[in-house]
């Protein structure tokens, strides 16, 4: 395979953190815009495929909107280090994919009780929800983004057991 290819198959997991920031930034765009024809399409494009985990880092106390972006922001650049030494770290590189694969993952699992207002980012309510496994997603950006970091952690695992065989 390319090296072009490895690389953006790498920054798969950055792409998937690149997108939650986006709908946590578009989150914060609807409170203080919420008549943007522009900020309305670009948080129903990207809520499809990051809405639980999205809401679910909202729901950790203490952790508002600017305090995820950054978080959020900061885990895309470190993929991008990662994705620069692939060699360097493959044990973090490992983590940090499947990290984002759980978190995409996600995307298929939706609570049977979705209810609108604060009270859903409150992780007793996405905790008390009935979870439920819908293999019926409609997100084109929700498939092309699990598939990308499945390869992405493929890619990880291809490199540890090379490390491994040739150590």
């Amino acid at each position: 395979m390319s090296s072009s290819v490895l690389t953006f198959i790498r920054l798969g997991p950055s792409i998937a953190y690149a997108l939650a920031a986006i709908l946590v930034l578009s989150m914060g765009l609807l409170a203080y815009y919420p008549s943007s024809v522009f900020v309305w399409w670009l948080y129903m494009t990207v809520l499809p495929a990051m809405r639980e985990p999205g809401l679910l880092l909202l729901s950790v106390p203490g952790i508002g909107l600017g305090v995820a972006i950054v978080l959020l922001v900061l885990m895309v650049f470190l993929g991008i280090h990662l994705t620069a030494r692939p060699e360097q770290y493959p044990r973090i590189r490992f983590v940090y994919a499947h990290v984002a694969l759980i978190a995409t993952a996600c995307g298929i699992i939706r609570t049977a009780g979705i209810q609108a207002g604060p009270s859903m980012l409150s992780l007793p309510h996405l905790l008390r929800g009935d979870w439920s496994l819908q293999l019926t997603t409609s997100s084109t950006i929700w498939v092309a983004l699990f598939l990308l970091v499945f390869a992405a952690c493929l890619s990880c695992h291809m490199a540890i057991i090379r490390s491994i065989r040739f150590d």
